[in-house]
C-alpha cells in the first residue's frame, strides 16, 4: 500500500508539473499572439491612414478639375466680352463722321443699344472671381501634392515595418532554432531536434512545430513523446529562448520533477551556464538540484506549531562546515551565480 501511495504522489506531482509547463507554454503562446495582434493592428492603422490619404487625394483631384473647368469657362466668357466690347466700341462715329445725318446716327445708336441689351448684365467682379478661383486652385494643388507625399511616406513606412518585422523574426527564429538544437543534444546526450514554421511565407500568421529525434529513436512529433521527454524538450526550448533573449530573472516551478538523475545533472549544468546572465528562482523537491544552488529557501514548522521561512546560503554553510571540520576533510560546494532553490511545500 505504501508503494501505491508513493506512486500516486509521484503521479500527482508529475501531473502538476505538466500542468505548470502547459500553462507556461500557453502564456507564451498568448504573449506571442498579443504581440502579433498589436503588430497587425498597427499595420491596419497604417493601411487605413493610407486609404484615407488616397481618398482625400482623389477628392482634391476632383476639386482641382472642377476649378480648372470653371476657370476655363470664366476666361472664355471674359474673352467674349472683350471681343464684343472691341467690336461695339469700334463702331462709334469718329469726329470726322459727325457730318452724318441725325437719323442715321439715331438708328446706329438704337442698334448698338439693342446689341448691348442682348449681351445681358455684365459681371463687374469677373476678374476678382478669376483671381480667387486661381488662388483656390493653387491651394488645392498644394494640398494634393502634400497628401500624395504623405500617402507615399505611409506606404514606405508600412513596407519598411513589414520588412523589418520579417527580418527580425527570421533572424530570431533561426537563432532560437539553433540554440534549441544545441540544448536538445546537450540535455538528451545526443539526438536531434528542429523548429519548423508551418507557414514560412506569412511570418505574421505562421505557427511553430517541434520535431524531435531522441537518441536511438526515429524522428517524431512532440505529442508522441513521454511526459519526461516532453518536459526535457520544453526545458531545451526555454533555455534556447533565454540564450537568445536573456531576461533579468526566471522562475521555474518543479521543472525537474519528471527528470531522472542523469537528466537532472545535465539540466543543472545548463542552468549553471545560463545563470551567468539570468537570475533563476527554482521551486523544486529534488535534492540534486538544491545541492547545486547558491541559496535555499524553505518553510518549516517548529515545536510551537508556527510556520517559518528558513533561508540558507550554501557558500556560507560550507565555509562554516570547513572551519568546524578538519582541513583534510573539508568538502567543496558547487554554486550557481545568482540562483536560488526554493523548497516546495
Amino acid at each position: 500500500q505504501q508503494e501505491l501511495e508513493q506512486a500516486a504522489v509521484a503521479a500527482e506531482a508529475a501531473a502538476q508539473a505538466a500542468a505548470g509547463r502547459l500553462g507556461a507554454l500557453e502564456r507564451e503562446a498568448q504573449e506571442c499572439a498579443q504581440q502579433a495582434t498589436g503588430l497587425e493592428q498597427r499595420l491596419d492603422a497604417l493601411r487605413a491612414e493610407a486609404e484615407a490619404a488616397r481618398a482625400r487625394a482623389a477628392q482634391c483631384e476632383r476639386d482641382a478639375a472642377r476649378l480648372e473647368a470653371e476657370q476655363a469657362l470664366l476666361l472664355e466668357r471674359l474673352r467674349a466680352l472683350q471681343e464684343q466690347a472691341a467690336r461695339d466700341l469700334g463702331e462709334w462715329p469718329s469726329p470726322e463722321r459727325g457730318t452724318e445725318p441725325p437719323e442715321t446716327l439715331h438708328a446706329r445708336l438704337e442698334s448698338l443699344r439693342g446689341r448691348l441689351a442682348q449681351l445681358g448684365p455684365v459681371n463687374q467682379v469677373a476678374l476678382q472671381e478669376h483671381a480667387e478661383a486661381s488662388e483656390r486652385l493653387a491651394f488645392l494643388r498644394q494640398q494634393l501634392a502634400d497628401l500624395t507625399a504623405t500617402a507615399a511616406a505611409l506606404e514606405d513606412a508600412r513596407a519598411e515595418l513589414e520588412a523589418g518585422l520579417r527580418a527580425d523574426f527570421s533572424q530570431t527564429f533561426e537563432a532560437v532554432a539553433e540554440a534549441f538544437r544545441h540544448y536538445f543534444r546537450r540535455l538528451f546526450g545526443g539526438g536531434d531536434a528542429r523548429l519548423i514554421l508551418t507557414n514560412p511565407a506569412d511570418v505574421a500568421q505562421t505557427g511553430v512545430e517541434i520535431i524531435a529525434q531522441l537518441p536511438g529513436k526515429r524522428r517524431q512529433e512532440l505529442a508522441l513523446l513521454s511526459g519526461g521527454e516532453r518536459a526535457l524538450v520544453a526545458v531545451a526550448l526555454l533555455f534556447a529562448l533565454l540564450r537568445v533573449r536573456p531576461s533579468p530573472f526566471c522562475v521555474m516551478d518543479e521543472v525537474d520533477a519528471a527528470l531522472d538523475e542523469a537528466n537532472v545533472g545535465r539540466f543543472c549544468d545548463a542552468l549553471e551556464e545560463l545563470a551567468q546572465r539570468t537570475q533563476f528562482v527554482v521551486v523544486t523537491h529534488n535534492r540534486a538540484t538544491m545541492e547545486r544552488a547558491d541559496a535555499l529557501y524553505g518553510v518549516t514548522m517548529g515545536e510551537d506549531g508556527v510556520s517559518r521561512v528558513v533561508s540558507l546560503k550554501l557558500a556560507e554553510a560550507v565555509a562554516v562546515a570547513e572551519r568546524a571540520a578538519p582541513a583534510s576533510g573539508s568538502g567543496r560546494a558547487v554554486t550557481w551565480s545568482g540562483t536560488r532553490a526554493v523548497q516546495g511545500d
